[in-house]
């Protein structure tokens, strides 16, 4: 059984809450709480498998208590806000960098929300953070000079150590491996822009903290496009553009069909969008019905990982680099496979550094990765392989 604590002020939307669960029989709701202060106290006592939080409550409100928890009794935290509140939208990605784990629309239309989908939704997440490890984990970044600067500098610079996942056997052609670069005073002077043109990005549970991570060290003369898909409920994609623009220096903003992506800029796809890049090389996109285009099946995913892949590997080829980041399921390994096959550059995350070491996983054992490194080291990783134009 799944044990789960509910921390609410709302008496409504527990219930509701609690009604949305009984149709799981591996979950068990084993206390509720109204407030922050009163969660602390419980939680040494039913040591739930996971908690679900609001934002705003007496006492203590979600963000502090997150902060508590983390670091008293690490678990897995879900978020469930009203998602079309602005301000609510602000705190959930606090609540993120805090250590929470996934967000979820809170239920605004009464009980009969609990006989929807949206029901199965939140049974589905509760049921994969369940099988989350909580550790914090306390990254200190060592200050490291440009690349141009390390790579005459010999072993008097203090290197991080080298990561213990190794890049997948050695295809002709491929990559050979790399110690991982600590992500920091990065230049992007001398990225070959003959052989790469776009970077491509997927990610799922866990992915928001990681793509802050990746775009943060980013440095402000990138050349490239990077285009993104995370997989996260409607109505926080405003929000989570708005958080990554406030953690780099490349502009983040959501992809306009129509127009062609460009240097320096990392997009997202409109909600609910199958974005692709078309014969044109111009965004665009593609509905369920036409996944066949890419010889794909039907998917629970829209925005999809492999969808976008796929349209990169048609009209870019070999001068994509591709990104599969922490995430549930194999969303974008078939996309990778298709850009790995085109001569492209392939990074998957490291299972240390993953929240959910589930599509990194898959793209490894499917040889479609041609490095494994950290989230921490990933984008000297990148930069590096880039400026080498393998």
């Amino acid at each position: 059984m799944i044990r789960v604590l509910l921390v609410d002020d709302s008496p409504v939307a527990i219930l509701v809450l609690k009604k949305m669960l009984q149709r799981a029989t591996d979950i068990e709701v084993v206390g509720t709480a109204s407030n922050g202060q009163m969660a602390m106290e419980m939680l040494p006592v039913l040591k739930p498998d996971v908690m679900c939080t609001d934002l705003h409550m007496p006492k203590m409100d979600g963000l502090t208590l997150t902060r508590q928890v983390m670091k008293s009794h690490p678990l897995p935290i879900l978020v469930i806000s009203i998602s079309v509140q602005s301000h609510d939208d602000h705190n959930v990605f606090e609540l993120l960098e805090a250590g929470a784990i996934d967000v979820f629309p809170k239920p605004q239309g009464g009980l009969s929300e609990a006989s929807s989908g949206i029901a199965d939704e939140l049974i589905s997440k509760l049921r994969v953070l369940s099988g989350v490890v909580p550790i914090r984990r306390h990254t200190t970044r060592l200050k490291t000079p440009s690349f141009s600067q390390s790579a005459t500098a010999g072993t008097e610079q203090s290197q991080p150590k080298a990561s213990t996942s190794s890049p997948v056997s050695q295809q002709p052609g491929s990559i050979p491996p790399l110690t991982e670069m600590t992500p920091s005073a990065f230049s992007a002077g001398g990225i070959d822009t003959s052989t790469y043109r776009v970077v491509v990005v997927g990610a799922s549970t866990g992915g928001p903290q990681a793509l802050k991570t990746l775009f943060a060290d980013l440095p402000e003369d990138f050349p490239l496009p990077i285009i993104t898909v995370q997989h996260i409920s409607v109505g926080f994609l405003n929000e989570l553009v708005n958080w990554m623009n406030s953690a780099c220096t490349l502009t983040v903003k959501i992809a306009v069909l129509g127009e062609r992506p460009q240097p320096g800029t990392i997009y997202f796809p409109p909600e609910d969008t199958h974005l692709i890049i078309d014969e044109h090389g111009l965004f665009a996109s593609i509905d369920d019905e036409q996944l066949s285009i890419y010889h794909l099946p039907p998917t629970n995913h829209r925005p999809s990982v492999d969808v976008l892949f796929h349209s990169v590997a048609r009209y870019y080829k070999r001068h994509a680099a591709a990104i599969i980041l922490t995430g549930m399921g194999a969303d974008g390994v078939d996309g990778m496979r298709a850009i790995c096959k085109e001569g492209g550059f392939t990074v998957a995350q490291n299972e240390e550094s993953s929240v959910v070491f589930g599509m990194p996983q898959k793209a490894i054992e499917a040889n479609v990765a041609k490095v494994v490194c950290s989230i921490e080291t990933m984008t000297g990783t990148l930069i590096e392989n880039l400026k080498s134009g393998h």
